[in-house]
């Protein structure tokens, strides 16, 4: 009898930690309805609700957000809380997080992008949202001495918007234009060329004279090898690139490099650091 109720006891016991281990495991993750915070592409969010689900459809940060060198340049200085003063309705986001301590999941080519949440312009709170290149998305209300994992439930209704004036035979160069025909065409405009179709012209990458030899066009389609593992991995994917916001032809640092199953990426610097778009 005594060995039953020991039994019984233990038995108890398990799953009384079983389900504080559910629970747990619950806490740390935080569901949001992207149908219950409907976002559009130019709006302005700083809630986690909001931000994440914009996070989730469109792959980039609101337009609300700069980064601390963006904010320094109009004269932020964090420990004065002038944010508001120097640049109203800003939030500062879009810089790399280091993950030093090992707090969110590393993987090869994974790289993470924190932005503040709830900011009131002034002083910055403990308050971040921290998402990597490739969907993961943590929320952390203490500075990041923990986190809990964003999952958003998307459904159709709340899908980026659709096509809209980009229209499959127009010409297009700017970063948003480019992106969106990638997204809803599945290749560049028919004004891009790749290096060779521009060397037959007569361009030369010396000479930066594309605007010259075939005006109104720009340099896109050729490979993009991935060799620093900046951007995800995966079995049969391939890259390309393509420049964007050319002025008269001439290439500068901004691309696009985008894979042949559907993701696109923004690199401003000559592909130091890159920013999905979709």
């Amino acid at each position: 009898m005594r060995m039953k109720r020991l039994l019984a006891m233990l038995l108890t016991l398990l799953f009384a930690l079983s389900a504080a281990g559910v629970a747990g495991a619950a806490a740390k993750t935080v569901e949001v309805s992207a149908a219950a915070y409907p976002v559009t592409a130019s709006g302005a969010y700083d809630t986690l609700q909001e931000v994440a689900v914009y996070l989730t459809l469109y792959g980039r940060l609101p337009g609300n957000y700069i980064t601390k060198a963006q904010a320094q340049a109009l004269g932020w200085n964090s420990r004065a809380g002038n944010l508001n003063l120097v640049a109203p309705g800003k939030s500062i986001g879009g810089d790399r997080f280091g993950n030093y301590e090992g707090r969110v999941p590393d993987a090869k080519g994974r790289v993470w992008t924190e932005c503040d949440i709830g900011s009131d312009g002034g002083y910055r709170n403990g308050k971040r949202i921290v998402f990597s290149n490739d969907g993961l998305i943590y929320y952390t209300d203490d500075h990041y001495e923990t986190f809990r994992r964003v999952v958003v439930q998307a459904d159709n209704t709340a899908a980026p918007a659709d096509k809209g004036d980009i229209r499959e035979h127009g010409a297009y160069l700017t970063r948003d234009d480019v992106a969106a025909y990638l997204h809803a065409y599945g290749h560049l405009p028919a004004n891009y060329l790749t290096r060779d179709e521009a060397k037959a012209l007569g361009w030369t990458n010396k000479k930066d004279n594309l605007g010259a030899v075939a005006p109104g066009c720009a340099i896109g389609g050729d490979n993009f090898g991935n060799r620093e593992g900046l951007l995800p991995d995966a079995k049969g994917r391939t890259w390309k690139e393509c420049d964007v916001n050319t002025e008269n032809g001439r290439r500068s640092a901004e691309r696009l490099v985008y894979s042949n199953d559907g993701l696109i990426y923004y690199t401003p610097d000559n592909h130091q650091s890159f920013e999905r778009l979709f």
